[in-house]
């Protein structure tokens, strides 16, 4: 077993040799220890010299991964033959190994996926927020300058309607968030009865919002842009302390309105089909 460890166009390559089945493992740990101190990204193992792959080599592939993980980095495997790729997926190195036919693939896979949305997507959304919200609930209301939110930051809210965007080119989802005083003055507005707390009737309302917001977003997107979204059924989320979470590298936009009764914001997040 032989590892060479060369700097290709910001790429860490790892010329491996022979068989993979470390005999001292202090010394492959150590050999570990200097490949996770690269600046670059993205890290490739060329296994073109290897001739086998035993067991006793996967804890410390699983390790290197996932330190490279946790510093934001990544793993590739190039011109590894098949039969060790089906082996060691076999073995539950699943999520390990990643194949790559070039350094360029590898450079792309790792960079992270670009919404696939610009002005002409997100105005249907804005447009449809203040028509509803204006004849549903005679509520004037302003929208603010779009921003990708930041992973750290928090926005309160104590309620949150979600729901699912899809078609054939990509998933994501749009939010509609408030602050309970904000939403109670926005219910009043719509039915006249004024409530000191969020109750399941207004939970409801604030789903048929983000329903209506939605059609009437979905119907311009797809009559005049082709997006062929779907239908979906909206969630409600209630809670003190609410946050959203997505399960994405994408940031999601958010876009802040300011209405009579109060600020609140829509939160659009959009992923590319299999990123």
């Amino acid at each position: 077993m032989q590892f060479i460890v060369e700097e290709k166009d910001g790429v860490q390559v790892i010329f491996a040799s022979g068989v993979l089945d470390p005999k001292d493992s202090s010394v492959l740990d150590a050999q570990v220890k200097t490949w996770l101190v690269s600046p670059a990204m993205v890290h490739v193992m060329d296994c073109k010299q290897v001739t086998d792959v035993r067991a006793t080599f996967y804890r410390h592939l699983v390790l290197y991964n996932q330190q490279l993980k946790s510093y934001g980095k990544h793993l590739f495997f190039m011109n590894i033959n098949p039969k060790f790729v089906t082996q060691m997926r076999a073995d539950g190195l699943v999520s390990v190994v990643v194949t790559v036919q070039s350094l360029e693939e590898a450079k792309k896979r790792s960079a992270p996926s670009r919404p696939v949305v610009d002005v002409e997507f997100i105005n249907p959304f804005i447009l449809a927020t203040r028509k509803v919200l204006e004849m549903q609930a005679q509520t004037p209301l302003n929208p603010g300058k779009a921003y990708l939110r930041k992973p750290e930051e928090r926005i309160p809210m104590e309620i949150a309607g979600v729901i699912g965007i899809q078609c054939a080119d990509f998933t994501g989802t749009i939010s509609i968030c408030f602050r309970a005083e904000v939403f109670l003055r926005i219910y009043e507005n719509m039915v006249g009865e004024k409530h000191e707390q969020i109750s399941s009737e207004l939970e409801d309302a604030a789903g048929e919002l983000l329903n209506i917001i939605f059609g009437q977003a979905k119907t311009v997107l797809n009559d005049t842009r082709g997006y062929n979204l779907e239908k979906s059924i909206p969630t409600i989320l209630v809670g003190d302390k609410l946050k959203l979470h997505h399960q994405s590298r994408n940031p999601s936009i958010v876009i802040p309105f300011e209405s009579s009764a109060g600020a609140f914001h829509l939160e659009i997040l959009i992923d590319k089909a299999g990123g």
